[in-house]
């Protein structure tokens, strides 16, 4: 059972309620003038070199969603299994799945820089193009930590041609105890001995990105495409777990659990539920009973008609909401999510 008290997330029992589907890890690098680099964008590069096997990046269709709590997976290094891989082109950068702590079961995925060769840097590709992504990922930074761990999102990877492009870094520094931008501008206090949630709202289409920490929002309205550098595409390809270098700042140890993304988090529960998209009133048909239901709520504010009925999310039940039920007359595809 989880339970939040004051600001932060508890787990007891350490009982699963919720079974989380399928994996969600990415691991990111990137090409810097020329050369395999890790982590944010100007870190130098290891000397590691080697060839990561990739099982080709996830696809989430419409209203499609992929999550992973790290409980399917044996004890130890995570790469090779359901799409978790190490930088492109790099070797021995891999996230270790561990007991040590967790959120939501009994494991979790620690990533650390500060020892070996080279500092974890773990990957799971996605092909995403448009649309609203929610993500979420619970944090564990342990109170005597060291060195700092990076959230990080590409629009485009991998790196081999060059042509890898970075939408968020942020990192989880514990030296100097702040959430920071991926130009070490301090965004928040870093919280210690706890499970904290950082979260995106993404929207590919508008190009704007909303950061979030431990239910705080951090910085608003970010562009996705050119926050970092210019040229970026309206594409999500990437997650990398980065633990920083042994020879710079690397992490000593930080956890990652309950990784969502696609699936809005916080989002209302429709009443009655849909069986198909547009079938708002969930006897598993669309037709011209759903969209009268939608016109008979034009106007309306109050929260659970905006849940049920405003289908196209603008916060508010007009006609353009009607048509968008009309328009799937005689369909039964996937609904798709709830507005955020």
């Amino acid at each position: 059972m989880m339970i939040r008290t004051g600001s932060y997330w508890w787990g007891i029992g350490r009982a699963r309620l919720v079974l989380w589907a399928v994996t969600i890890g990415l691991t990111l690098c990137w090409t810097v003038g020329g050369a395999l680099a890790f982590g944010p964008p100007g870190t130098a590069a290891p000397s590691a070199a080697g060839d990561s096997s990739a099982e080709g990046p996830r696809v989430l269709l419409g209203g499609g969603e992929y999550e992973d709590d790290f409980e399917s997976y044996p004890l130890g290094e995570i790469c090779g299994q359901n799409g978790w891989e190490e930088w492109d082109g790099s070797s021995d950068v891999c996230g270790s799945v561990v007991e040590d702590e967790s959120f939501d079961g009994f494991q979790s995925l620690e990533i650390v820089g500060a020892t070996g060769p080279a500092g974890d840097d773990t990957v799971q590709r996605f092909d995403i193009e448009g649309g609203v992504w929610p993500f979420r990922i619970m944090t564990y930074v342990p109170r005597d930590a060291v060195g700092d761990a990076s959230i990080i999102l590409l629009n485009s990877y991998p790196p081999a041609l060059g042509n890898a492009s970075w939408s968020v870094v942020i990192a989880l520094d514990a030296t100097s105890g702040n959430v920071e931008d991926w130009v070490d501008i301090p965004l928040a206090d870093l919280v210690f001995g706890h499970w904290v949630e950082f979260r995106l709202e993404i929207d590919l289409d508008a190009d704007t990105v909303d950061y979030y920490y431990d239910g705080e929002l951090i910085l608003a309205a970010q562009s996705w495409k050119n926050k970092i550098a210019n040229g970026g595409t309206p594409r999500i390809e990437a997650l990398d777990l980065y633990g920083g270098e042994p020879t710079g700042s690397g992490t000593t140890g930080t956890y990652f659990d309950t990784i969502v993304l696609g699936k809005p988090v916080g989002g209302c529960v429709r009443d009655p539920e849909w069986q198909c998209d547009g079938d708002v009133d969930g006897d598993g048909q669309v037709n011209p009973v759903d969209s009268g239901l939608v016109q008979a709520r034009f106007g309306s504010v109050e929260e659970q008609d905006l849940c049920n009925y405003d289908v196209d999310c603008d916060g508010q039940i007009n006609p353009v909401d009607s048509g968008i039920v009309q328009s799937l007359f005689g369909t039964c595809e996937e609904p798709r999510g709830v507005c955020p």
